[in-house]
């Protein structure tokens, strides 16, 4: 799954390197398929951390340095279109950052401390994120460095909400 998630990538014009995080216990069987694989953008695998955010974050600190534009996706989407690729990047081009979401069709409801159903919620406006994920390499970096600072860094459950917690960050992003 993971060779055809990159795959994906690496049919994108407007993707330049590919950087792969995995369980640490894998590493090295998963550097070996991908390099089997003969995917022409792979510049690196590297050890994953014990969250999501520490995974992406290593993946960052090994992207080429003149990376502008950095790109955060999960393996298990495996057929996200070039187009939508494409898509992200040019949005984070003009806006700084930007992400797949689809608006939430199922019906969501709280759950109380109980464990029973609650409140029916209104989903008016309500979105599913999902990935790529994209950003300016300085912002997420700048993301990432206050989640650590403020001790948040392992409660993010995406990389848009490392972005908009940021100092002086804008409230919403495309």
């Amino acid at each position: 799954m993971v060779v055809q998630t990159l795959r994906a990538f690496e049919r994108c014009a407007a993707v330049g390197h590919l950087v792969v995080a995995g369980p640490p216990e894998e590493t090295g069987a998963l550097r070996e398929t991908l390099e089997e694989a003969d995917l022409a953008k792979l510049h690196a695998v590297v050890e994953g951390g014990g969250t999501r955010a520490a995974s992406v974050q290593r993946a960052l600190a090994a992207t080429p340095a003149e990376t502008e534009v950095a790109l955060v996706h999960d393996a298990v989407r495996p057929f996200v279109p070039a187009g939508r690729i494409e898509a992200v990047v040019e949005a984070v081009r003009q806006h700084g950052a930007a992400a797949l979401a689809v608006p939430a069709s199922d019906t969501l409801r709280r759950v109380g401390e109980d464990g029973r159903f609650a409140e029916t919620l209104d989903r008016e406006g309500c979105v599913r994120m999902q990935t790529p994920q994209g950003f300016r390499r300085a912002w997420l970096e700048e993301g990432f460095a206050e989640a650590e600072w403020a001790g948040r860094l392992g409660h993010a459950t995406d990389d848009v909400a490392l972005v908009q917690a940021r100092p002086g960050a804008l409230a919403g992003l495309e």
